[in-house]
């Protein structure tokens, strides 16, 4: 499908939803693939004014409007079908990350998954402008959690909201690889200017979003 705007718009907010098929299948580091660019439709616009990006099961792609956004929102919900499991992807996460020079807040969710695929090559990502970070994660490996945080740094980041959801799953052969919550915890020992640390553990939903 294609969605047409005006050359420059004055959106200030945008959201974007995908169903979590989308993840499943989706791995950056082979390319563009067919149907990608409706994916990320927005893309193609020329949003100057852009302050807030809200997404479901899409890791957003480099575009105008990212150098001016102060706010963002990721839902990634890598869902179990048969032996479809989706991978999360670090390196597409701070591709995007590294091209947003103002951003200030945000949130990141990610549920069942149990796996990440990290570029070997990969160089550390840097955010000094980001001073508030919301991570959730729901029914995640320690593995997925290392590979964000190895990744991803925040050295200007005053408060930290963290949730984490540690019921087992049963239903999914996966193999036990640490206490996620210990693992994430020691990361935040690096952020000298971190002055308030909010941490929820849960059984079920995550309770930092809505």
């Amino acid at each position: 499908f294609q969605v047409k705007l005006a050359q420059e718009t004055h959106l200030h907010e945008l959201s974007v939803r995908h169903p979590p098929s989308v993840l499943r299948v989706e791995n950056p580091h082979l390319g563009p693939k067919s149907g990608e660019e409706a994916q990320h439709f927005y893309s193609r616009w020329s949003t100057p004014n852009l302050q807030a990006m809200r997404t479901e099961n899409l890791i957003p792609v480099p575009f105008s409007g990212a150098k001016s956004l102060t706010t963002l929102e990721i839902h990634l919900d890598f869902q179990h079908y048969s032996q479809k499991v989706g991978s999360f992807y670090p390196t597409a996460l701070a591709t995007f990350l590294s091209s947003c020079p103002v951003l200030e807040q945000l949130a990141l969710k990610i549920k069942n998954c149990y796996t990440a695929i990290v570029h070997l090559r990969a160089a550390k990502v840097e955010l000094p402008s980001m001073t508030s970070v919301t991570l959730c994660f729901e029914f995640c490996s320690r593995g997925v959690a290392i590979s964000l945080l190895d990744l991803i740094h925040f050295p200007a980041v005053q408060t930290i909201a963290t949730a984490f959801t540690l019921e087992e799953r049963k239903a999914i052969d996966v193999e036990y690889d640490g206490n996620i919550m210990e693992t994430v915890l020691s990361y935040y020992e690096a952020y000298p200017k971190l002055t308030r640390l909010f941490l929820t553990v849960r059984v079920f939903e995550c309770c930092l979003f809505t």
